[in-house]
């Protein structure tokens, strides 16, 4: 497993972050993110906690519109939620992401996550698994935020 150089870009262009709580009717054109059966979807994160992603709901949801303009298919994303400036929460995709392919997926969130105020709200690639076996980091992470994990 090899590390892929810092890049002065994203592999990740995200073109729509849209979180959204107590909604009747999902977006169009967005389907639901990977989620595993049988029980709560948790990983070790970038910042080397355990988070735990919300499945997914009508009480509230995150709505993320993105591109993977490497050259490699990617294999899992990591995308933190930035509101304010503060990191609060984050998501996980796991499929395989052609180059130039455009995703549009939908994922649980807590509900605690709102009100998300006046601050525009962004989503952020921390992390990405390309099927290569190769990694990048977000060389700019988000303050890490201990109150987004579960205890």
């Amino acid at each position: 497993m090899s590390v892929a150089p810092v890049a002065a870009r994203s592999p990740i262009k995200v073109n729509k972050c849209d979180p959204m709580l107590k909604m009747t009717t999902y977006p169009v054109g967005y389907v639901p993110a990977y989620y595993p059966y049988g029980g709560p979807y948790f990983w070790t994160d970038i910042y080397g906690y355990r988070y735990t992603q919300a499945p997914l709901s009508r009480n509230a949801f995150l709505a993320i519109d993105y591109v993977n303009r490497s050259a490699v298919p990617i294999r899992s994303i990591e995308f933190g939620l930035v509101a304010n400036g503060r990191l609060v929460a984050e998501v996980r995709d796991v499929g395989t992401f052609s180059p130039g392919a455009e995703i549009k997926h939908e994922f649980g969130l807590n509900p605690n996550v709102f009100p998300i105020q006046t601050g525009l709200p962004k989503c952020v690639p921390l992390h990405v698994l390309f099927q290569d076996g190769t990694r990048w980091k977000n060389p700019r992470l988000p303050a890490l935020e201990r109150s987004i994990y579960t205890r």
